[in-house]
């Protein structure tokens, strides 16, 4: 299999030229994460404007309050204003509630981002209708994969993200074969994934250490500038402040996570590429031993039929 730098190095060809359209691919499809973004961030910029501190201290410092965590003396201490508090928090919770309702719908376009970016990867003509039209059948293989995970990671951490890494390619096999279900596509990835895990792993390490660099670099950027502004500003308005250290930061954000993930997603799709090959060609090498050492057809570990040469274990 490539190695990461030849990866990076293909998704920069694959996208040449292209970046704007691949980002307005990547930025429908993660439409259900950009709406709950911007209503989680409507109501830290309420918490922050009304009380000082963010939606999530805030929702805590309540919390702990009504489950007698914090005493009259802490409240008196710290000066916190506690019914100051709970209005606030009433206020915001239809936000936090609809930007919790709003991620949820992300589980109907996995899919059609997985087959958009398989296109991308293989240098194919990707439409974004074509692709949405697989949107119903995402339901089913991304609740799979994350009740497996989930019920994996009950045991320990780590099984759980084993498996979770064996599950990984699940979507990209239902995109590239609709008509397999599920559990199907769940079985045929932890298949292809042996022995690739650690490969994966240290991809997606990679992109995300990336994606955290450019989303809270430039957020320590843009802090300093919130600090030069206010203080050649003195007379500058709490509500301008809140703007500068939180609305743009997170739109800015948001523009380079809409790029950064196009190029992810091709990356992945590569890594998808490129493995289910490597797949392929361990299962063909499985047979020529089979044959050399005078064994039957019929004894492929992997399983179905492998008369009159190779098969695609994915149909393809």
């Amino acid at each position: 299999m490539m190695n990461f730098t030849q990866n990076f190095k293909l998704t920069l060809r694959r996208m040449s030229r292209k970046w704007n359209i691949y980002a307005v691919a990547s930025m429908i499809f993660l439409i259900p994460t950009i709406l709950s973004t911007i209503l989680s961030l409507v109501a830290n910029s309420i918490a922050l404007y009304k009380t000082s501190v963010g939606s999530t201290s805030l929702i805590l410092i309540v919390m702990c309050y009504a489950m007698s965590l914090l005493s009259d003396d802490m409240i008196i201490e710290n000066q916190i204003d506690i019914n100051l508090m709970q209005r606030t928090m009433l206020q915001i919770m239809p936000y936090i509630i609809a930007s919790a309702v709003v991620l949820l719908l992300a589980v109907f376009v996995a899919l059609p981002g997985a087959y958009y970016f398989i296109r991308v990867a293989r240098k194919e003509n990707a439409s974004i209708g074509q692709a949405l039209k697989l949107w119903l059948k995402s339901v089913p293989v991304s609740c799979l994969t994350a009740l497996l995970t989930f019920l994996w990671g009950l045991l320990f951490i780590l099984p759980g993200i084993i498996k979770g890494i064996a599950y990984s390619q699940a979507l990209n096999i239902k995109a590239d074969n609709p008509e397999y279900s599920a559990m199907e596509c769940v079985r045929r990835s932890n298949e292809m994934m042996n022995g690739r895990k650690g490969k994966y792993f240290l991809l997606f390490l990679i992109h995300s250490v990336l994606l955290v660099v450019i989303r809270y670099g430039l957020e320590y950027i843009l802090s300093y500038l919130v600090v030069l502004i206010v203080a050649f500003m003195p007379v500058i308005g709490t509500l301008s402040i809140i703007i500068f250290s939180s609305v743009i930061p997170t739109l800015l954000t948001l523009v380079l996570n809409v790029y950064y993930t196009a190029f992810k997603n091709t990356s992945l799709a590569i890594f998808y590429e490129d493995a289910k090959r490597s797949y392929v060609d361990d299962i063909e090498q499985t047979l020529r031993n089979v044959h050399e050492n005078g064994g039957r057809e019929d004894s492929n570990p992997f399983g179905g039929n492998t008369s009159g040469g190779s098969q695609d274990p994915f149909g393809n």
